[in-house]
Order: C-alpha cells, then sequence, then structure tokens
C-alpha cells in the first residue's frame, strides 16, 4: 500500500494517494505510520502540487500597533489570497510560479492600510528530507491607498538529513526601493541567512536555529538635526515546536531572541544605538479537514534598547498581538 501511494503522488495522483496514506497512519505504531504522516505533509506542501489556491482572514488586537515606548493599541484585520501552478516538472526537478495578495487594517488607524503583492517562481529539486530550491519574488507595497515600495530579490533553500533528523540554510537578499519621498531613507538592501537542525519523533516536530541579519539603508534624519539609526547587523537564536496533538489538532510553540547593533551613532549625543528583542508565540490549530482549518495565535514582542527616553528616539517598548483566524485551501 505505501509503495501504491509513492506511485501515485508521481503520477500527480495525490488525492488518492492520501486516501491511502491515511488509512496507513491509523495503524500501528512504527516505520510506516511515521513516513505516512510525512508523505502527508508532503502533499500538503504547495509546491508538490500542479496547482494551489488559498484565502486565510484574521482578526484580532495589537497593543502596540507602531512598535513604541508610546503605546497606542488598535484593532487589526488581515486577510492573505494566494494562488499558483507548476509550470514545469521532469524527474524530481519542478518550477512553480505563484501570486501572494496581502491586506492589513488597523482600525481607526487608516494611516497603517497595507497592500502587499507578491510574484513570485521556485526553481526546486526535493526527495524526502532533501531539498534544493531557488526562489526569484518581487513584492509591491502601498501604505494607506499609495505605492510605497518595490523589493525585488532572490531565496536560497538547502535542506538534507535522515528520516528522523535534518539540517538546512535559509537565505534570502532583497532590495528595496522606496517610491514615497517621506522613507527614501528605507531604500537599500537587506540579508538573511539562517542555520537550522530539526528533529522529528511524531508526533513533535523540533527546530533549533542560528540567525544572521543585515539590514543596509538610510538613517532616519528629522528637520531639527537629530539622527535615528535605522540601518543594522544582528545575530540571534530561536527554537519551535510543533505538537500534533490529534488527527484534527496542532499545537506550535516558538521561542526567539536576536540582538541588533546599529553602527551609525544617534544625533545629538553621538549614542550608539544596540537592540535587544526576545518574542514569544503560541498557536492552536484546528484542522477541520485537509482543506479547512482554523487557528488562534499570539506573539508576545519585548525589545530594549540603549536609546531611552533623553534620547532623540525611545526605542524600547513592549508588544503584544492576537489573531483569531481560518484557512480555506480550495485545492
Amino acid at each position: 500500500q505505501l509503495l501504491k501511494a509513492l506511485v501515485l503522488i508521481k503520477l500527480d495522483r495525490e488525492d488518492r494517494a492520501h486516501q491511502i496514506l491515511t488509512k496507513l497512519e491509523k495503524g500501528d505504531p512504527g516505520f510506516i505510520k511515521d513516513l505516512s504522516h510525512k508523505l502527508i505533509d508532503r502533499i500538503r506542501n504547495n509546491y508538490s502540487q500542479p496547482k494551489w489556491l488559498f484565502v486565510e482572514a484574521a482578526a484580532g488586537a495589537d497593543s502596540n500597533i507602531y512598535r513604541a515606548n508610546t503605546v497606542d493599541s488598535g484593532t487589526i484585520f488581515s486577510t492573505n489570497l494566494g494562488g499558483g501552478l507548476r509550470f514545469w516538472s521532469k524527474d524530481l526537478w519542478y518550477g512553480t510560479a505563484g501570486y501572494t495578495g496581502r491586506y492589513r487594517e488597523t482600525i481607526s488607524h487608516s494611516e497603517l492600510r497595507t497592500l502587499s503583492h507578491e510574484v513570485r517562481a521556485n526553481l526546486g529539486h526535493e526527495l524526502a528530507t532533501d531539498l534544493i530550491m531557488l526562489s526569484p519574488f518581487v513584492v509591491h507595497d502601498t501604505w494607506d491607498g499609495k505605492s510605497a515600495r518595490i523589493s525585488s530579490g532572490v531565496a536560497l533553500r538547502l535542506r538534507t538529513g535522515s528520516e528522523g533528523l535534518e539540517f538546512g540554510l535559509e537565505s534570502d537578499l532583497s532590495s528595496d526601493s522606496m517610491l514615497n519621498d517621506d522613507y527614501n531613507y528605507l531604500s537599500g538592501t537587506t540579508q538573511r541567512h539562517h542555520v537550522y537542525g530539526g528533529g522529528i519523533v511524531y508526533p513533535f516536530y523540533l527546530r533549533a536555529y542560528l540567525g544572521h541579519d543585515r539590514l543596509d539603508v538610510g538613517d532616519q534624519a528629522f528637520t531639527n538635526g537629530q539622527l535615528l539609526p535605522k540601518a543594522y547587523r544582528s545575530l540571534g537564536a530561536g527554537v519551535r515546536l510543533l505538537w500534533r496533538i490529534r488527527a484534527d489538532w496542532a499545537a506550535e510553540g516558538a521561542l526567539s531572541y536576536f540582538n541588533r547593533s546599529f553602527p551609525t551613532p544617534a544625533q545629538p549625543g553621538s549614542e550608539l544605538r544596540e537592540d535587544n528583542e526576545t518574542a514569544l508565540s503560541a498557536r492552536l490549530t484546528k484542522i477541520f479537514s485537509n482543506r479547512l482549518s482554523a487557528y488562534g495565535a499570539a506573539v508576545q514582542t519585548i525589545n530594549k534598547s540603549t536609546l531611552g527616553a533623553s534620547s532623540v528616539s525611545n526605542e524600547s517598548y513592549s508588544q503584544l498581538q492576537i489573531l483569531v483566524g481560518g484557512v480555506w485551501d480550495a485545492f
């Protein structure tokens, strides 16, 4: 039955393969059950499907919408719409292209209304725990109904391992061009490099990572001569735990810490800015079917900065975001 499911996946009959694997997953614990579970997760992966379409909508509250020391809370609404197709495949290699639109509004704060259009292609090779994927992308953002930013770049994903362990590298390089004169200082480049290791002991999956981020943009200059550093270098680490509680419930928790150093001193005072950010998140998902799920999520972020009340800007703050939403995979 397992071999039959593998052949059906190869023939793009993932719907029939899923039926077989679901029965095997409910069997006695062991290699067959674990492998069936992994194959089901792979079938749900958009990159393995010839086409996909999804809609996600969520609403909630944000205790600090400006991520600033002066707290201003608000009610938020967000929705994602995405779709794409696999346009090329040969043996274990494939090419996909897709679009994702993201809309987010903070009620009573129209200036924080954002709309993002992302077009991304993926060229990859995937087999079990091995993955090579290169993804060029272009993103266009609007802020409060006005064109604000165009970002273009490329993402690289490498992964290898065994049935129970995996190791990988995730790198993203992008260039941002601001279309609003008020935010020209944010034009520049972004780098993100993370190495990780993970392990699966069903129903648990644990991943730990080390990361280096680099933001090369201008610094925010005020008309009175004050200067707030924006470009930074960061080092950090994090851990993520997934727990498949039952067939219809899943839980996720994550903890991360990043230290960010800013090479340009703040003015006046020539203070060197250094931020330490800690984030803790939790998410509980109810799975109604392979295509429909609902979730509740919370993220607590605490940032401590050397720039305090007597500086050009107080960059220490705390933020709590709570969201309740649902995801529908049309196909």
